[in-house]
Formats: C-alpha cells, structure tokens, sequence
C-alpha cells in the first residue's frame, strides 16, 4: 500500500491509500495542487462570538527552514456548549464549540496552529493546545485525546468524483453526549 497523504498521528479519520505506486503518485500531486477538498470537525476552547464562520489567513512557519508560507483555513461553528465548571481562575464557566474546518492549503499542523493563533486551541492538543482545559476534558469528562478528525475527502480522479467519509466513532458520539454538543451522527 501506499499512503497519498498524512494525518497528524493522534487525528483520526479518512486516509487514502493507493495499490499502485503510480497512481498514489497522481493523487498525490492532486492533493498537493489544492484540488482535494478536505472537511475536518474539532472541539476547540471558547466561542467564535464575532464570527460563527469565517476564514484563519495565517501564515505559518515552514518546519524545514523557518520561512513563511501561506497558509488558510475555513471554518463554521456547528455547536455551542457552555459547562458550569470553572477551568482555571479566569472565567466561571467553560466553553466549547464544535466547528468545521476547511483547509485551502495543506501545511504541516495547518488547522491546529490556526485555531491555537485564534486563541481556539483544539482540546488535547499537546502541542499547540490548552493543557488546563485539555486535562479538564481528559481527567474530568472521560474524554482523552486530540479532539480532530479528517471527516470527509471529495476530489475527481481521471473525469470520476471521489467522496470518502469516516464514520462517527464512539468515541466522538460519546464526547457529544457527554459534553452536550447536538447528534454525532451528523459529523
């Protein structure tokens, strides 16, 4: 097998793998020419309360050599939850929200930084992430982990539309229940 494309190692969801070296390398070049549209849900901290929906255009640092390189996300806030536990000292209450996300370009932890350069870090995010509230969802809620995944996959290969979904796992409809976020299944 061949794999066409990466996910960060704690991002579940849809891979695409070819059999042949030939056409991993054809799609490959798809996915880096922009044409492969990718759908991403996370659960991040806070509320986008100015902007439900909008676009992230941040540049983000090569990991090679440190230049900048452009870089876009889009996203929609799908739901909003408001806990009564105080989450650290600042606020009384935590929030969430479930949102989409889109990327137009595809760099090394595009959607992670973008939400962290947002002050909407995903939850369990080790890396660019809020250690209070990502304990808080681990050690609290019952919900280990990074809170990302590659949802759904749309690109055309040779004149064919592709559409690849990753179903709901337990483990996301039991973080919607548990937190209070709408139906899972519709991820």
């Amino acid at each position: 097998l061949y794999p066409v494309h990466r996910l960060d190692v704690a991002t579940e969801g849809v891979m695409i793998m070819a059999f042949d070296g030939k056409i991993a390398g054809r799609l490959q070049k798809e996915f880096q020419g922009g044409s492969v549209r990718k759908t991403y849900h996370a659960i991040c901290r806070g509320w986008f309360e100015d902007q439900p929906s909008g676009r992230i255009d941040i540049p983000i640092e090569r990991d090679s050599n440190g230049t900048l390189a452009d870089a876009v996300t889009n996203y929609r806030t799908l739901a909003q939850v408001d806990l009564p536990y105080a989450v650290g000292k600042r606020y009384p209450t935590a929030r969430y929200s479930l949102i989409e996300a889109i990327p137009e370009t595809a760099r090394w932890h595009q959607i992670r930084r973008h939400l962290a350069r947002s002050f909407h870090p995903i939850i369990g995010d080790r890396e660019h992430g809020d250690s209070h509230h990502s304990r808080f969802y681990r050690e609290t809620l019952g919900l280990p982990g990074l809170w990302l995944r590659a949802s759904d996959l749309k690109f055309t290969y040779e004149s064919q539309e592709w559409n690849f979904s990753a179903p709901v796992t337990d483990r996301w409809k039991q973080a919607m229940t548990t937190v209070g976020f709408p139906d899972g299944e519709r991820l």
